[in-house]
């Protein structure tokens, strides 16, 4: 292979013609005694070399292996944990890393078949480098084997790389109750649930009344789907609110899922609405100067504008979701205009100096379509 000029040993030079010397345990230079085995830099050696430089071999096994925010794992350790997800930073802390290094991630092998692939190695300095984790499975266990190939020296790691479930189930898909169809939630992973409840709430004029009407319904989870389906001859009630509540949803290892719409904290709620069957109530018209209700004793003023408010409740449509309208007399009710709508919750009526008697005809429409008139 040629005459060798100089080893690098720790990055230490020696050159050819330098005084014998040998290296210990701890890479100290020290004197020559009956027991040392010398290095004499003349003529050739058998071993990893090129002309100009020596090339250093790992001298020892991975030191220390290192998980991204948390404390220093000594090698002797048995197992760390990794995400099945990957993407868990591991630093590794070894010697002779100088020149080309290689890092594999090894699954333990099954039957003896191999499974491994190649990890990209970030360096961090000449004793340090960091790789990341890929997806893996729970429960499995891997080594890391880091190679130089320029000496094709192989080392795997004393510590086992244990993989284990931490990534959260994704909702794929929701699809709410209604009067055809069930409850359904389809997650990215099998998922188990707890407790469920559903209370019915009357929404009539009656008051709001409340039953538990859970035993109406029955929760099943197939894999990854969770579904909530009425009972046979069960069916939800016109004119009432269901409140729905699912709590404990995790995955199979007590992940919960990220947060959606309509889950927060692996507890599902949602609310759906019965058929809505009837009309607005309570219909006013308020004159804004005083507060007054508009009835038939209310004075007003000729060449004069009054700004009157409409007023309603609904069972189910809140009072700025309805939709106002009215029709003015100014004969006392014997012809009316058409309906005007009322835009801002408001209108403004000019009182004309031939008006004999306004009357007001007050439509309200709730988001049903259900129409309540009022004079």
């Amino acid at each position: 292979m040629g005459k060798i000029q100089a080893i690098a040993l720790n990055n230490r030079m020696i050159y050819a013609g330098a005084s014998f010397f040998h290296v210990n345990e701890q890479s100290a230079e020290n004197p020559i005694n009956e027991t040392d085995i010398p290095i004499q830099l003349s003529g050739s050696l058998n071993t990893f070399m090129d002309k100009e430089r020596m090339v250093s071999p790992i001298v020892d096994y991975i030191h220390t292996i290192v998980l991204s925010n948390e404390s220093i794992i000594a090698s002797n350790a048995t197992t760390i944990k990794v995400s099945d997800s990957g993407g868990t930073e591991i630093i590794v802390t070894g010697t002779g890393f100088n020149g080309n290094i290689r890092a594999y991630w090894f699954k333990i092998f099954l039957n003896g078949i191999p499974d491994y692939h190649q990890l990209q190695v970030n360096f961090i300095n000449t004793t340090t480098f960091s790789v990341m984790s890929p997806i893996c499975q729970h429960g499995q266990s891997y080594q890391l084997m880091i190679q130089k190939t320029e000496t094709q020296e192989n080392v795997q790691s004393h510590t086992l790389l244990h993989g284990i479930d931490d990534t959260a189930p994704n909702v794929l898909s929701e699809q709410p109750l209604s009067y055809l169809t069930p409850l359904k939630l389809v997650f990215s992973e099998p998922v188990t649930t707890g407790h469920f409840s559903v209370i019915s709430e009357f929404m009539t004029y009656t008051g709001s009344e409340t039953t538990d009407v859970s035993h109406w319904f029955d929760l099943f989870v197939n894999e990854n789907v969770l579904t909530l389906h009425l009972k046979t001859h069960m069916a939800l009630k016109h004119n009432r609110a269901y409140h729905i509540q699912i709590n404990g949803i995790n995955d199979l290892h007590g992940n919960i899922p990220f947060n959606w719409e309509t889950i927060t904290g692996g507890n599902y709620a949602s609310f759906i609405s019965g058929k809505d069957t009837l009309p607005p109530s309570q219909l006013s018209l308020i004159r804004q100067l005083d507060g007054q209700i508009v009835n038939l004793g209310m004075q007003l003023t000729r060449n004069k504008t009054y700004t009157f408010i409409p007023s309603a409740i609904d069972n189910m449509t809140s009072a700025n979701d309805l939709a106002y309208h009215v029709r003015i007399s100014r004969d006392g009710g014997l012809t009316f205009g058409d309906f005007q709508i009322i835009l801002n919750q408001k209108i403004d009526v000019f009182i004309e100096r031939t008006d004999t008697k306004i009357v007001f005809l007050l439509k309200v429409t709730d988001k049903a379509g259900y129409v309540a008139e009022n004079l």
